[in-house]
């Protein structure tokens, strides 16, 4: 990777970390085809379609988070640019042995993230459900690889052909899927993730939310060849996906606290893109990749919009953060549109990728289709919600609070303008569904 070459001048300060992920980015784009399965290719790297996209974002949404936490210490800038440097290898391999290494690895900048720079006491605590899960289901995968040469595996991905089928195929596929499951997370394995949202500070949230999550879905992109070819139906972790996403839209409308109502709709576009993976049909795969990036950039926005209220107001609870637009009416500008990313307004690639999976399940089921349009509408309810109420009503503060600077516009504009401009990227690039 190329930010690695510069690691000597790269921890001398937040610009020179900014530049090499700049640089590294400009040096995949010139390289990069978009043409072929793996480009860029040695013995363990290499960078196929949706790889390509996931690491646009990562170089994205590190950079703007080393920039928003400019004012923090330099060694929260270090531990945010060495998780940048294992999400980005965890893109770029095709060697299954070193995905799952960069995989596990990224756990632990996250815990020093969370632990050195979270707000409230329950850290620690955060921190063991995070590690708990992700080690725990992630173990059936380890099992996966090192008895590899016995189920058909191989030492990259796209030397993997499934031999197994009846329940040794069905036990093989829970192996494969389970942690990218936690990691992204489905229904019913993610109560780890509003935890880890409320005690993290806002750049650890951003990480969370913009990079962290979209692991389990290039995971699900990688290995679903293999799941096919063990001729095992994902029937019911799709279903799991979709009906649970819509459970937990429902419950984001009632949610007064506003970093677990952004976290539980993370949960919610999170299980449209596994929906999306598991169709197995190219609309709804290209629909699911657009979403994991776009998802991407409205919640790192989110979450760092709501970084900035919490550190104004002192709460995050809806009912006492009313009134903000006459109160910081600059940044209440940036929280309305980045609603309306979040609810899927055209022309952003919320909107484009909520189309395709819609029109892919209208396809493959009714009521799926059904479930899908009553996410969609959720989704709507929950953002004006957290929108009206915050920026309306009377305000519990006096007079003008301070806006927060040309770097907080700065930033949230980055996040706005990339999510629009999203589309043109993906447009060139070509997935393959193997």
């Amino acid at each position: 990777m190329f930010e690695l070459l510069t690691l000597p001048a790269i921890f001398s300060h937040p610009i020179c970390m900014g530049a090499s992920l700049v640089g590294g980015y400009f040096f995949e784009l010139s390289e990069f085809s978009g043409e072929h399965l793996w480009v860029l290719s040695s013995v363990f790297t290499g960078l196929d379609g949706p790889g390509f996209f996931m690491l646009s974002l990562n170089k994205c949404i590190f950079l703007g988070i080393i920039f928003s936490g400019s004012s923090e210490s330099r060694a929260y800038s270090i531990i945010v640019f060495i998780l940048s440097l294992i999400v980005g290898g965890c893109f770029q391999v095709h060697s299954v042995v070193g995905f799952y290494v960069f995989f596990e690895t990224s756990l632990l900048p996250m815990m020093v993230l969370i632990l050195g720079w979270g707000y409230q006491p329950e850290r620690l605590g955060a921190s063991k459900y995070l590690l708990a899960y992700t080690v725990f289901f992630s173990f059936p995968f380890l099992i996966y690889i090192l008895t590899g040469s016995v189920f058909g595996g191989g030492l990259s991905f796209s030397d993997w052909r499934g031999n197994a089928s009846g329940v040794w195929g069905g036990l093989l596929a829970w192996f494969l899927l389970s942690g990218f499951a936690v990691k992204i997370p489905v229904f019913g394995l993610h109560l780890w993730l509003p935890k880890a949202h409320v005690e993290a500070s806002s750049g650890g949230s951003m990480v969370l939310a913009g990079v962290l999550l979209k692991l389990g879905g290039i995971g699900f992109w990688r290995v679903m060849p293999e799941v096919e070819g063990l001729g095992v139906s994902v029937d019911l972790l799709s279903s799991l996906a979709i009906w649970g996403g819509l459970s937990v839209s429902i419950i984001c409308v009632v949610q007064c606290d506003l970093k677990l109502l952004i976290a539980y709709s993370s949960v919610s576009h999170m299980s449209l893109v596994v929906w999306g993976l598991l169709s197995l049909s190219l609309l709804g795969s290209q629909g699911g990749v657009l979403m994991m990036a776009a998802h991407g950039f409205s919640s790192s926005g989110l979450f760092y919009q709501a970084g900035l209220i919490y550190s104004k107001s002192g709460s995050r609870s809806l009912l006492l953060n009313q009134g903000l637009l006459s109160v910081i009416p600059g940044l209440i500008f940036y929280w309305f549109f980045l609603n309306c990313l979040s609810m899927g307004t055209p022309p952003s690639s919320n909107f484009l990728s909520e189309i395709e999976i819609l029109t892919s399940s209208s396809v493959l089921s009714g009521s799926a289709w059904g479930a899908v349009l009553a996410m969609a509408f959720f989704s709507v309810v929950y953002s004006m919600v957290a929108y009206t109420m915050t920026s309306q009503g009377r305000s519990s503060s006096q007079g003008r609070m301070e806006s927060g600077g040309s770097s907080c516009s700065l930033v949230l504009g980055f996040h706005i303008l990339c999510s629009v401009l999203l589309i043109g990227l993906f447009s060139g690039v070509k997935l393959n569904l193997g």
